[in-house]
């Protein structure tokens, strides 16, 4: 009921590798670019999930939430989804992704904020980078899964059969 926590990035690699496994299907982090985009819920000009302005009771950080705010993490779906129905990708946890720092290329990237943090930190645009060996309870991470590759042919359901006279 809550989201994973005190996961290092490396550990959300290990999670990705058994998950696909498991699956058959091709789990990873998402890229920042696909983070924000999803964090973003199809509002391109806006801060926040939900508009321009920090609003109480939207999301789970510092002076966000009475309840939850600066004390823990909240349920999954507590709060609203956004425009793509995607939940909790403001505060509650900050979230791996799976790029590299641009500075450090040894430290990993952080998108969003957690329910330590303020409203300023949980807006969509926001990036902290940490150590991949990294972990605390205001971290998390979320997967996304590749899309099943197409035939090399290019056609679906397989390779094309033989025409026969």
């Amino acid at each position: 009921d809550r989201p994973v926590i005190n996961v290092r990035w490396e550990d959300a690699q290990g999670y990705v590798r058994w998950l696909s496994k498991r699956t058959g299907q091709k789990w990873r982090l998402p890229t920042e670019n696909e983070w924000e985009y999803a964090a973003r819920g199809g509002a391109a000009d806006e801060r926040f999930p939900w508009g321009k302005e920090p609003t109480e009771g939207k999301a789970n950080c510092a002076r966000c939430d009475n309840e939850f705010g600066g004390k823990k993490t909240a349920p999954v779906a507590h709060y609203e989804p956004n425009g793509f129905g995607i939940h909790d990708t403001a505060g509650n946890v900050a979230e791996w992704v799976q790029d590299q720092a641009a500075k450090d290329r040894s430290d990993r990237v952080l998108r969003g904020g957690s329910w330590f943090d303020p409203f300023e930190q949980v807006r969509t645009a926001h990036r902290s980078e940490n150590l991949p060996t990294y972990a605390d309870s205001i971290v998390g991470f979320r997967v996304c899964r590749d899309p099943p590759k197409a035939p090399a042919n290019g056609q679906v359901g397989g390779p094309a059969k033989e025409a026969r006279p």
